[in-house]
């Protein structure tokens, strides 16, 4: 269920991390993939992308130790928010065409 790309300094602890919370949240029981990817150009901001029909999640990670259970628990509450539905589409919060906000 849990990949990690290679080049990562710090993977096992990283790995450790991500499952233990993905375990808490109760995600493990809803997705049947993470992948875990190194974030684009060496970017300091961790990032969720998780597919449209909500099965599996690509995790950008930086690699570092430095507040990673802070890091990772932030981005799958995220993520368990969305399998939990917590965001729903609403019509009315789409801004018309031709404004300054569409």
């Amino acid at each position: 269920m849990l990949n990690i790309e290679d080049g990562f300094e710090k993977s096992e602890q990283i790995c450790k991390m991500i499952e233990d919370v993905v375990e808490e949240l109760g995600i493990n029981q809803k997705l049947e993939k993470i992948m875990i990817k190194h974030t684009p150009a060496e970017s300091p901001i961790d990032m969720n992308y998780l597919s449209p029909d909500n099965t599996s999640l690509d995790l950008e990670i930086v690699d570092s130790l430095e507040n990673l259970e802070g890091r990772v628990r932030h981005e799958l509450m995220h993520v368990a928010d969305q399998l939990n539905e917590k965001f729903k589409h609403k019509d009315s919060l789409v801004p018309p065409e031709g404004t300054g906000a569409f």
